[in-house]
């Protein structure tokens, strides 16, 4: 069901994540909630957090995007992350990010270009996942979510001055 998209400034955007210790009806709801409120909203990707929830869980879904064919990944979509562990790679890359709790604001952050992500399944499989490019761009703002890092956290004094006056 679509949930309402926790907006900045909302103190649940703050809280780090808990651990899943199991899969379970609630684990699945709450995957249910994120996909249906991420496609409805137009992202690609939703953390818990985002609708007031505290597991650590996220999901991405990259495949309507222009940089789904430069991925260079046969991930299948949408990805669905539980209890995400990331390791950063080599390279990094300045790109344009937005966020859904953070409406209509747009700046250019430096992420990882590449990085390797450990994580349970919606079948409570381990997986280890090495993304790059936009791809490893999501799944660092989403995790960084998880850990109560927002967007805002990521911006230059001058880019937090030029989305105030938004």
């Amino acid at each position: 069901m679509k949930r309402s998209v926790v907006l900045y400034g909302q103190e649940a955007l703050r809280r780090p994540s808990v651990v899943v210790p199991e899969m379970n009806e609630d684990v699945r709801d709450l995957v249910a909630d994120l996909l249906d409120t991420m496609r409805a909203e137009g992202g690609v990707g939703l953390a818990a957090q985002q609708i007031g929830r505290v597991e650590s869980v996220c999901v991405v879904d990259i495949s309507d995007t222009p940089q789904a064919a430069a991925a260079e990944t046969a991930v299948p979509m949408p990805l669905i992350l539980i209890n995400p562990r990331l390791t950063v790679g080599e390279g990094e890359a300045w790109d344009q990010e937005g966020c859904l709790s953070f409406p209509e604001v747009f700046v250019r952050i430096r992420r990882a270009d590449n990085i390797t992500v450990v994580y349970k399944d919606m079948e409570w499989q381990d997986r280890t996942l090495q993304a790059k490019g936009f791809l490893a761009r999501v799944i660092q703002h989403e995790a960084d979510h998880l850990a109560g890092v927002l967007l805002v956290d990521r911006m230059s004094a001058v880019q937090k001055v030029g989305v105030a006056g938004k």
